[in-house]
C-alpha cells in the first residue's frame, strides 16, 4: 500500500464530502479530514490483529479508514456477491471507519427472528442515526426521549400508528391523501408556458409531495397549503441523514461542532412548534371547556397518548413528536417511491400495463380512490417486485447484545454491529419463488406475484424481508404502501416517465448509509400517446375548438376534464397558441 495512494484516496474523500455538504467552508473540510484520519489510522495500527476462531472471516482491505467503502458503493451487489462467494454468508467488512458484519441468504431470516435480548435493531439504529444526539445538539428547548427507560414498546408514536394506521383504517384519510396528492401534481411539477413535457429533480419532488400528505395526515388538514411545515417537513430527515455521515464519519468532539455549526436540525424543529402547537394548544383548550373530542388527526391523538412514563403529553411534548413522525414516514416513503418510478423510468411496457389496469378499473367502479388503487393487482405485484429488488444491501443494523452463534456457526461477539443484505435474501430461490412467469429472480417482472394472494405488497414473510419480520414489523407499512400506489397511479395517469440518463436506462440506485437510496438523476414527464390519450385529444380539442369558434374562451374547460393526461397536453397547448397570437 503506498503513500500515493493514500493520499489519492484521502483527497477523493476530502471531495466528496465538499460536494455533498457545500454548506461547509472547504478549510473545514480539510482540517476535518485529516484529524479524523489521523485519528482512524491510529486506532487500526494499535489494533491487534489476533483474532479467536468461529468468528466472522475478515475481508481484507487497503486503504485506512476508506477500507472497501469506495468499492461497495461502486456496485455494493456486486461487492457483497463476490465476498459471499469467497468468505461464506457471514464477513466483515470495513467502511469510512467503522466495523460491520454482514449477514447473507437465510441467515437474514434468522437474525430478524431473533429477540432483542441478542441483536437490537434500536440501538443499531442509534448507532447509525443518532437522531436524540443531533436534536440534543440542535435545538435545548426540549429533550429527545432516549435511553433504557424509554423503550420502543412504549413510543407514543408508535403505539399511534399500530393503532390507527391498520390496513382497514387507510380510508379514514384518504380523502386528505387525495387532495394532498392532487396539490402536489399542481404545485411541484411545473411546466413552462407552451410546453408539454417537463424534467423533475426526484431528490426534491419525493420528500415534497410526501410531506404534503404527511402534513394533513399527522398535523391536520388546515395544514393542506402551509408551505413552510410542508418543507420544514420535508428537508427534516435529509438534514438528520447529512448529520449522521457526520457524526459516524468523524470524532465526536469535532461531528459536534460541524452539526452544531453548519448542519443544525433546530431551524426545521423551530418551524414544525411554531406552526402546530398553536394547533394542539386550541384543542387542548377546547377539550378542557367542553370535554373530550373524537382526534381527526395524530397531533390530537398525541394529547390522548400516554408518554413512557405514563404522563399525559402537554402541546408543547406532542407536536414535538411531529419531527419523529416525518423522520419515520416521509423519508423512508419518498426513498420507496423514488427506487419505483426509477423502475419505471425505463419500461413504457410496464406503464402501459398499468394504464390498462387503472383504466378498466375505473370503468368498473369508478373514482380511483387510494383504497381502489390499493386493490389492484398489478400495480400492487410490480410494488411488491420494486419493495424486493430495491432492498437494502447491506441494511437493518442491529446491535449484538450479547454473544450469538449462528446457525452456520458463526459467533457474532457482544457490541458487534451487524447489517442485513436483504438485498439478498431477496435473490435466494431457497427463499424466493420464481413466480409462474419464469422470469429470473435477478431481473424485473412486474406480474411476479399477480394472482398468489399471500403475496401482497404489505404481507412480510422470509420472501419480503424489507418491513421486517414478527412483532418488530413496520407498523406503518399498511398507510406506506396505499401512499406510494395512489402517487404512482397518479403520475403514471397524468405522464409518460422517462429517464434523464445517457443511455436512457433506469438510474442504478445507491448507497446512503449503507442503506439504499434512489438515483439521484432525474426524470422527464410528458403526457403519454396512447390511443386512449389521442381519442380523448379528440374529444377535447373539439369541444375547444367549438367553443373558440362561438367566443375565444380564456380556460380550456371541458366536460372531459377529468382525463388529466388530456387536461394538461391541451393546456400547455392552448396557453403556447395563445401567446403566439399574441
Amino acid at each position: 500500500m503506498s503513500l500515493r495512494y493514500i493520499n489519492s484516496s484521502l483527497q477523493q474523500l476530502a471531495g466528496e464530502l465538499q460536494k455533498s455538504y457545500k454548506q461547509l467552508p472547504a478549510p473545514v473540510v480539510t482540517a476535518s479530514t485529516t484529524l479524523f484520519v489521523s485519528y482512524f489510522v491510529y486506532k487500526i495500527f494499535s489494533s491487534t490483529n489476533k483474532r479467536p476462531k468461529n468468528l466472522p472471516p475478515v475481508v481484507p482491505y487497503t486503504v485506512p479508514f476508506i477500507g472497501h467503502g469506495l468499492t461497495m458503493n461502486r456496485d455494493p451487489a456486486k461487492f457483497i456477491q463476490r465476498c459471499k462467494e469467497k468468505y461464506g454468508p457471514v464477513f466483515e467488512i470495513y467502511s469510512y471507519g467503522q466495523k460491520l458484519t454482514v449477514i447473507t441468504g437465510k441467515e437474514v431470516v434468522d437474525c430478524f427472528r431473533m429477540g432483542d435480548e441478542y441483536l437490537d435493531f434500536q440501538e443499531g439504529l442509534k448507532e447509525m442515526l443518532p437522531t436524540a444526539h443531533i436534536v440534543t445538539i440542535s435545538y435545548d428547548k426540549l429533550k429527545q426521549p432516549e435511553g433504557p427507560d424509554f423503550p420502543w414498546s412504549k413510543h407514543p408514536f408508535v403505539h399511534l400508528v399500530r393503532n390507527n394506521l391498520k390496513s382497514h383504517q387507510i380510508g379514514f384519510f384518504q380523502n386528505r391523501i387525495m387532495d394532498a396528492t392532487e396539490r402536489g401534481m399542481n404545485k411541484d411539477i411545473t411546466f413552462l408556458p407552451g410546453e408539454n413535457s417537463t424534467t423533475v429533480d426526484a431528490s426534491v419532488f419525493f420528500q415534497t409531495v410526501v410531506a404534503r400528505i404527511s402534513a394533513q395526515v399527522f398535523a391536520g388538514e388546515a395544514y393542506a397549503d402551509n408551505e413552510p411545515l410542508i418543507q420544514a417537513l420535508a428537508t427534516f430527515a435529509l438534514s438528520v441523514f447529512k448529520a449522521s455521515v457526520v457524526q459516524a464519519t468523524f470524532p465526536r468532539t469535532i461531528a459536534d461542532f460541524i452539526t452544531r455549526r453548519y448542519m443544525s436540525v433546530g431551524k426545521n424543529i423551530d418551524v414544525i412548534m411554531r406552526e402546530v402547537v398553536p394547533h394542539v394548544v386550541d384543542i387542548k383548550q377546547k377539550e378542557d371547556q367542553f370535554g373530550e373530542m373524537e382526534p381527526n388527526d395524530f397531533m390530537h391523538m398525541m394529547l390522548h397518548t400516554p408518554a413512557a412514563d405514563d404522563h399525559a403529553h402537554t402541546p408543547e411534548e406532542a407536536a414535538f413528536w411531529l419531527k419523529d413522525i416525518a423522520l419515520a414516514s416521509i423519508h423512508t416513503t419518498s426513498i420507496y417511491l423514488g427506487i419505483a418510478l426509477h423502475d419505471l423510468s425505463d419500461r413504457p411496457d410496464i406503464q402501459n400495463l398499468l394504464r390498462k389496469e387503472m383504466d378498466e378499473t375505473r370503468e368498473r367502479v369508478g373514482t380511483l380512490t387510494p383504497e381502489v388503487v390499493s386493490q389492484m393487482p398489478i400495480l400492487d405485484s410490480f410494488f411488491r417486485e420494486s419493495l424486493r429488488i430495491g432492498s437494502d444491501y447491506v441494511g437493518f443494523r442491529h446491535k449484538v447484545m450479547k454473544e450469538t452463534v449462528l446457525q452456520s456457526g458463526i459467533t457474532l461477539p457482544e457490541g458487534s454491529t451487524i447489517g442485513l443484505s436483504v438485498f439478498d435474501a431477496h435473490m435466494d430461490p431457497e427463499l424466493q419463488e420464481i413466480g409462474p412467469n419464469g422470469i429470473p429472480l435477478s431481473e424485473f417482472d412486474p406480474c411476479r406475484f399477480v394472482g398468489r394472494k399471500s403475496k401482497k405488497s404489505t404481507a412480510v414473510g422470509p420472501d419480503l424481508l424489507i418491513f421486517g419480520v414478527g412483532y418488530h414489523s413496520c407498523p406503518g407499512r399498511y398507510f406506506a404502501s396505499v401512499e406510494i400506489k395512489y402517487l404512482l397511479a397518479s403520475i403514471i395517469d397524468r405522464y409518460d416517465i422517462s429517464a434523464t440518463t445517457k443511455d436512457g436506462k433506469r438510474a442504478p440506485n445507491r448507497l446512503a448509509l449503507v442503506s439504499t437510496s434512489p438515483g439521484r438523476e432525474t426524470f422527464e414527464f410528458v403526457p403519454p400517446s396512447d390511443v386512449s390519450f389521442l381519442l380523448c385529444l379528440f374529444r377535447e380539442w373539439s369541444w375547444w375548438y367549438l367553443h373558440s369558434m362561438l367566443g375565444s374562451p380564456s380556460e380550456l374547460n371541458t366536460p372531459y376534464s377529468k382525463d388529466n393526461r388530456c387536461t394538461i397536453y391541451l393546456h400547455n397547448l392552448f396557453h403556447k397558441s395563445k401567446m403566439e397570437r399574441d
